[in-house]
C-alpha cells in the first residue's frame, strides 16, 4: 500500500473500498517488453517513429545544427520529451552526417572544468584516445589518462598525460573552442539549469560565443527544466543573435491522443474513449504521465488477459499507482498544502481571511477544494477566472455553503502559497502550480475523490467531463 513517512496531520491516501483481486494471471517477460516498448515513462524515446508531437521542434533543431556557428538551447518542464527530442535528432546527426554525440549531465557543484571534461572524455583527437580524465581542486588543470597509438602500430600503451602537454594551455572557453571547431561533435549539456555557479554560468555563455565565433563545425547544446535564459544570454549579449532558443511547451491533446492509439493497436488493447479522455486530461500536455498512465492500464490489461479497458479499470489503476514513490512525494506536499496549521492558525485565518468561525471550522476543506478548482486552469487571476472558480467550487461542495467571494479566494491562495509550495506566483501575479507535475498528481486526486462518491460504472457520465469540456 502507501508507504508514507510518519506525520500527525496525514491521512491515508487514496483510500479504497475495492476488495483486492484474486487473480492467478502471470505475466511473462515478453508481455512486459510488448507493453514498455510503447508504453515506458522511465526512459526518454530513442525510436523516432515514437517521438509524437513534435515534427515542427525536430526540424527547427536539426536546422541550428546545420547552420554553421549556431548553437541550441532547449528548455521547458520536466516530463515535456526534451532528452527524448535530443536523442532522436541526435541519432539523426549521426546516421545522416556521422556526427559523434557526446552528452553530459550536470550536477550542483559541477564546475566549467567538470562539464568539459566529460564531454572531452571518450573522443579521439590525432593518435591519441582519450580514456578517462581526473581534474584538481579548481576544476581546470588536470591530467588524461589515454590510450596512444603510437606509429599506427596495434599493441596500445595507456599512459596518464598531463594536460598542459596534450593541449598545451589551460583548459578554458577559447581552447575548449578551438580543440573542437574543425570536429563534427554534438556537445550535449543536459540539466544545465542545476548548475548555481555564476562563474560555471560565464564560462559556458564564453564557449558558446568563441563556437560562434570560430563558425565551429561541432555543436553545444544546453538542456534544462527553467535555464535563466535572460541572465544567461546577458553575461555574453552576442550570443542572442547565434544561439536558436526552442521552448518546449505542452504537446496538444490529439498527439497524446495518437501516442495512446498507437500503443494499444500494437499491443492488441483498446482503451474507451472516457478513459482516454481522462488519461489526456490527467496529463494536461505532459508526456510522460500519459506514458505512466498508460502503462499501468495496459500491463494490467495483458496480465488479465482483457481486450477492453474501462473507467472502471482506470480507477483500479489510479489507486495502483499510489504506491508509485513519485506520486508518494506529491502526496505529501499535496498533504501538507491542505492539513499543515502553522501555530496559532485560527487567529491569522481570522484576520487574515476576515472569516467567521464556521469558515474557519472549515479552512481544510476550503484549501482543498481551492487546490483541487485550481487544476482547471492555467493559472488563477482573481479578476479573470473567479467566477470560473465559484463554479468549480459549486461541483464540489453542491450547497455551496461556504460562499466564496473573489477577494476571500485570492487571499486564501496567498495564504496557501506561503504556507506549502505546490501553489506559487508566477511573474504575472497569477497563481500556479509550482510544477506542472503538481497539477497532475492533483487532477489525479480529484478523479479518486469522485470515484469514492460515484460508482465507477458510472463515472464516464459524471459531472465533472462536463466541467473540463471533454466531449464524449
Amino acid at each position: 500500500m502507501w508507504a508514507m513517512r510518519p506525520h500527525a496531520i496525514y491521512t491515508r491516501p487514496f483510500a479504497s473500498t475495492k476488495k483486492k483481486r484474486n487473480t492467478e494471471h502471470h505475466m511473462d517477460k515478453n508481455d512486459i517488453i510488448k507493453v514498455t516498448n510503447h508504453f515506458n515513462p522511465s526512459s526518454p524515446i530513442v525510436n523516432p517513429e515514437k517521438l509524437i508531437g513534435r515534427d515542427i521542434e525536430k526540424d527547427e533543431f536539426k536546422t541550428a545544427l546545420l547552420t554553421p556557428g549556431n548553437q541550441v538551447v532547449i528548455t521547458g518542464p520536466r516530463g515535456i520529451g526534451k532528452t527524448s527530442l535530443i536523442n532522436v535528432v541526435s541519432q539523426s546527426m549521426s546516421f545522416e552526417y556521422r556526427t559523434e554525440c557526446r552528452i553530459h549531465k550536470c550536477g550542483e557543484n559541477d564546475a566549467y572544468g567538470d562539464i568539459m571534461y566529460s564531454l572531452i572524455k571518450n573522443t579521439k583527437l590525432n593518435d591519441v584516445f582519450i580514456k578517462e580524465s581526473s581534474r584538481t581542486t579548481d576544476g581546470f588543470d588536470g591530467k588524461f589518462k589515454a590510450v596512444l597509438f603510437e606509429g599506427g602500430a596495434k599493441n596500445l600503451t595507456e599512459k596518464e598525460i598531463e594536460i598542459q602537454s596534450f593541449i598545451g594551455k589551460r583548459l578554458n572557453p577559447q581552447v575548449i573552442s578551438n580543440y573542437f571547431k574543425d570536429k563534427n561533435y554534438l556537445l550535449i549539456i543536459d540539466e544545465f539549469d542545476r548548475v548555481k555557479n555564476e562563474k560555471t554560468l560565464g564560462l559556458v555563455a564564453e564557449t558558446l560565443r568563441y563556437f560562434a565565433d570560430y563558425n565551429s563545425e561541432s555543436n553545444l547544446v544546453l538542456s534544462g527544466i527553467d535555464i535563466p535564459l535572460e541572465r544567461f544570454f546577458k553575461l555574453h549579449l552576442s550570443n542572442y543573435r547565434s544561439t536558436t532558443t526552442l521552448i518546449l511547451n505542452k504537446i496538444k491533446p490529439d498527439s497524446l491522443n495518437k501516442i495512446i492509439e498507437d500503443g494499444t493497436s500494437d499491443i492488441g488493447i483498446h482503451f474507451e474513449k472516457s478513459v482516454k479522455n481522462y488519461i489526456i486530461w490527467f496529463s494536461d500536455g505532459l508526456p510522460f504521465f500519459t506514458h505512466y498512465v498508460s502503462r499501468e492500464l495496459a500491463l494490467n490489461a495483458v496480465k488479465e488477459k482483457k481486450e477492453v479497458v474501462s473507467i472502471e479499470d482506470l480507477s483500479t489503476a489510479i489507486f495502483r499507482l499510489s504506491n508509485i514513490r513519485i506520486l508518494q512525494v506529491f502526496e505529501e506536499s499535496y498533504q501538507r498544502a491542505i492539513y499543515e496549521e502553522p501555530k496559532g492558525f485560527a487567529d491569522p485565518m481570522r484576520e487574515y481571511f476576515k472569516m467567521d468561525d464556521y469558515l474557519i471550522g472549515n479552512a481544510k476543506t476550503i484549501k482543498k477544494q481551492l487546490i483541487h478548482a485550481l487544476s482547471f486552469f492555467q493559472d488563477y487571476n482573481s479578476d479573470d477566472l473567479a467566477s470560473q472558480i465559484v463554479l468549480a467550487l459549486e461541483f464540489f461542495d453542491e450547497s455551496n455553503s461556504f460562499k466564496l467571494d473573489s477577494h476571500t479566494i485570492n487571499q486564501i491562495f496567498e495564504f496557501i502559497s506561503t504556507e506549502s509550495g505546490i501553489i506559487n506566483k508566477n511573474q504575472n501575479g497569477n497563481y500556479q502550480f509550482s510544477d506542472p507535475f503538481y497539477k497532475s498528481y492533483v487532477r489525479m486526486r480529484l478523479f479518486h475523490d469522485i470515484i469514492d462518491k460515484q460508482n465507477a460504472k458510472n463515472l464516464e457520465h459524471a459531472e465533472l467531463m462536463k466541467l473540463i469540456e471533454i466531449k464524449n
